[in-house]
């Protein structure tokens, strides 16, 4: 499994490291919609509050919530300034500017260093879950699927009660599939058992709406708030 994780990571900072072919992802997905605009994070943030699917913090403090692939961290930045959230903006590379409200990280989602239940919201758009599981799909394994590892991961991070936030449907071309299209293409060809402690993981989903430039979806899967 270490090996697969390895070669996935390598493969991921050639691909985005300063050389790379996607080294500049921020202004390739932007072009997807040549009327996006910076507002269109803040959007995104606003209705994520505005919808009461965000987990509860007490009055007066501060939630965390994690992204393990921020990459431009525009959209990190928009949920610092916006929610009531530290944010920590990670990435295999690191965050691409620096921002003024969110946190820089460099880190490998695969093996978070970040403690047991001490996440509120974990956050990944078209990230590292999308790469897994694209990678389990092409390589077509039938063992220690990096997709289970790092579900395995994000579930070890959250609070009992905590929410892991999917980008669902866009106006996005055909060729960028939704990290919750690959996760349900996957979830198709898996054996039964490993279906079975996938959804194990979560015990509720909801879908919101924002109404950006994008019409995107997202889904908010939420930890058990009896389990550790």
């Amino acid at each position: 499994m270490e090996m697969k994780i390895g070669k996935l990571a390598d493969y991921l900072s050639c691909l985005y490291g300063p050389m790379g072919i996607n080294a500049n992802w921020g202004a390739l997905d932007s072009q997807r919609n040549q009327s996006v605009t910076r507002s269109s994070y803040t959007v995104t943030a606003e209705t994520f509050f505005e919808s009461g699917m965000l987990p509860a913090v007490p009055r007066g403090g501060t939630g965390i919530l994690l992204s393990p692939s921020a990459n431009t961290g525009l959209y990190e930045e928009a949920f610092a300034k916006t929610l009531p959230f530290k944010v920590l903006a990670g990435d295999i590379v690191g965050v691409r500017r620096q921002r003024d409200h969110s946190i820089p990280l460099q880190l490998n989602a695969f093996y978070l260093p970040i403690r047991d239940n001490t996440v509120d919201v974990i956050f990944d758009r078209l990230g590292a879950l999308w790469h897994a599981v694209d990678y389990d799909i092409t390589h077509h394994n039938d063992h220690d699927k990096l997709t289970h590892f790092i579900l395995g991961e994000y579930y070890r991070v959250l609070k009992p009660g905590g929410a892991l936030i999917l980008d669902g449907d866009s106006q996005f071309d055909s060729i960028v599939y939704s990290t919750i299209y690959k996760l349900q293409r996957f979830l198709s060809t898996v054996p039964e058992n490993l279906l079975r402690s996938l959804s194990a993981y979560f015990d509720k989903m909801k879908r919101v709406a924002v109404a950006d430039h994008y019409y995107s979806q997202y889904y908010f899967f939420y930890k058990p708030k009896n389990r550790k």
